[in-house]
């Protein structure tokens, strides 16, 4: 639905498509066994301005990644996009010591700072943690990412 606002001219713009498929009714005998399924299909849809500084593939490699204490307890991971571009992620993982700690990936906006909970990390990592995860580009593909930790 067209709500008359004006789209961002400096970065992108995601919006989110939803499509349900009910299947029609269909009149069967008693004795006929039949199975319909209903389809809910979620897509994301991207507005990209022209002329924003920087590439999708760039912002990538430019996210900032440290542990924080999480608020809720525990620690977390803290994201950073300072570019112009959305990034997705899939397979969220701290490295540290040795230790791999999994974390839920998401999405995170331009100019957003977003915490990924670290479920049974027990103190702050020391020099040296990397994180890893799998960015999503344009195309669909998983990009493999690791990135050192900013202190």
């Amino acid at each position: 639905m067209f709500t008359g606002a004006p789209l961002t001219t400096d970065k992108e713009s995601v919006f989110w498509l939803n499509v349900l498929e009910i299947p029609a009714k269909v009149a069967v005998a008693d004795d006929q066994n039949i199975l319909q399924m209903a389809f809910r299909s979620r897509i994301k849809v991207f507005h990209r301005p022209a002329n924003l500084p920087g590439t999708p593939t760039a912002a990538i490699e430019a996210m900032q990644w440290k542990v924080v204490p999480d608020p809720k307890g525990g620690y977390a991971l803290q994201a950073f996009n300072p570019t112009a571009f959305h990034v997705s992620q899939a397979d969220l993982v701290l490295i540290a010591g040795g230790e791999r700690t999994l974390s839920e990936a998401g999405m995170i906006a331009p100019g957003e700072t977003r915490l990924f909970p670290l479920q049974g990390l027990k103190s702050m990592p020391g020099a040296g943690a990397e994180v890893e995860y799998s960015a999503i580009n344009d195309y669909g593909a998983l990009v493999p990412t690791r990135q050192f930790l900013k202190p």
